[in-house]
């Protein structure tokens, strides 16, 4: 099952009803030859895409409404809100951390420059993603063996689509 958000260049968030929800185990970034691809991975089934959507200017972390210090590398970002879904396991005794971190890398790709997580609260994960070119149109989806989100930013400039990847 795939579920799939087309981010332009231009567009607000989107709804994608899909996932049961699910625990943060890795996230990565790599250069796939004209994109660049973000994954995060989950265990116990993957979360719905509350929103994709582009921004500029300060980037702030969700709940503190705190400024992101130093700023996040790039012209711009894809703020990705994810839900229901944490880096840590609440049902447990004790509690289990499932993603330890690290909570903000550099990808230092074609595109994509760096990473930061900005919200973990009430089972909700919004992670920015800075970008040297937002001209480009981003896709997101949530896909099944594993359970991931994973999102493909071209690296050319202007309105450009890639082929969701399907296979799992």
């Amino acid at each position: 099952m795939v579920a799939t958000t087309f981010v332009a260049a231009t567009a607000a968030g989107t709804q994608t009803p899909t996932g049961t929800g699910g625990l943060l185990t890795s996230v990565t970034a790599q250069n796939m030859g004209t994109f660049d691809r973000v994954t995060f991975t989950f265990e116990k089934g993957p979360p719905n895409i509350l929103s994709a959507v582009w921004e500029a200017g300060p980037a702030v972390f969700v709940t503190s409404g705190q400024p992101v210090v130093p700023p996040i590398a790039g012209a711009a970002r894809l703020v990705i809100t994810m839900s229901p879904a944490a880096d840590e396991d609440l049902t447990s005794n004790p509690l289990v951390v499932t993603y330890p971190g690290p909570f903000r890398f550099s990808a230092n790709l074609p595109n994509v420059t760096e990473l930061v997580q900005l919200q973990d609260f009430e089972a909700t994960l919004t992670w920015a993603i800075g970008v040297n070119d937002p001209r480009v149109t981003a896709v997101s989806q949530v896909l099944f063996g594993p359970s991931r989100v994973q999102v493909d930013i071209p690296h050319g400039s202007g309105a450009v689509q890639t082929a969701p990847n399907f296979t799992g």
